[in-house]
């Protein structure tokens, strides 16, 4: 789900967004990470009934150690500690209650998209 809506909002083409579609999450997105001001990730939510909701994020002191997948804190917290620096995080949530495989999106992924585009729309004030 998050794919597709990161699909959609890269085909707007703004100048000062760049979107990253990544299936899951590894430490080696750090360096890209700390460049940026404000992030965004967009992940299917199976626990939304319908829509979409974005949280801000804050990174943990506690970091993973000794495995090759990340979560969105640990990912946080690993790009304050090697660049000094990570931008503001925020978790938009797009309610998902099927996921299995098909070509077309089911109604109430539909509503979430619908709802997840008009929330990044409003956090870009565009």
């Amino acid at each position: 789900m998050g794919i597709v809506v990161a699909q959609e909002i890269a085909a707007w083409q703004i100048e000062q967004v760049e979107v990253l579609t990544v299936t899951g999450l590894t430490f080696d997105l750090a360096e890209q990470l700390s460049r940026f001001e404000r992030a965004i990730f967009i992940d299917a939510c199976p626990s939304l009934s319908i829509g979409a909701a974005i949280e801000l994020l804050h990174g943990s002191d506690y970091m993973e150690t000794f495995t090759h997948h990340c979560n969105i804190n640990s990912l946080i917290s690993l790009t304050q500690w090697l660049y000094g620096r990570s931008p503001q995080i925020w978790l938009l949530g797009v309610a998902a209650l099927d996921f299995s495989l098909g070509d077309c999106l089911s109604p109430i992924a539909r509503v979430g998209k619908t709802e997840a585009i008009a929330i990044v729309k409003y956090f870009f004030e565009f």
